[in-house]
């Protein structure tokens, strides 16, 4: 009975967490900086920083969602269109942002 009580405690954790971000995204500005909440076009395909949501389709395009706190985002948050951002040894180019 604990371990379900304790499992449903942690499910409500993560509910109220995505629901903090989510009213944070509500509240996102345009930039020309990558910040929480871009949609960004890179060398790498198209990232959309704020939802840890994994791999989506959008208006037909592979769309990968990560974490604001995820390594990649933590290295492209304050990039700027043309910027090259080392991420894991790789070099991504930041092509748009959205």
């Amino acid at each position: 009975m604990q371990q379900e009580r304790n499992k449903a405690a942690q499910n409500l954790q993560n509910q109220v967490n995505l629901d903090v971000l989510l009213l944070k995204l509500k509240n996102i500005k345009d930039s020309d900086e990558i910040t929480f909440g871009s949609l960004v076009s890179t060398s790498i395909g198209l990232l959309f920083i704020g939802l840890p949501l994994g791999k989506i389709k959008f208006n037909g395009a592979e769309v990968l969602c990560v974490s604001g706190n995820s390594p990649i985002a933590q290295n492209l948050v304050g990039a700027r269109i043309g910027s090259i951002v080392p991420v894991n040894g790789q070099q991504i180019e930041v092509f748009d942002l959205t």
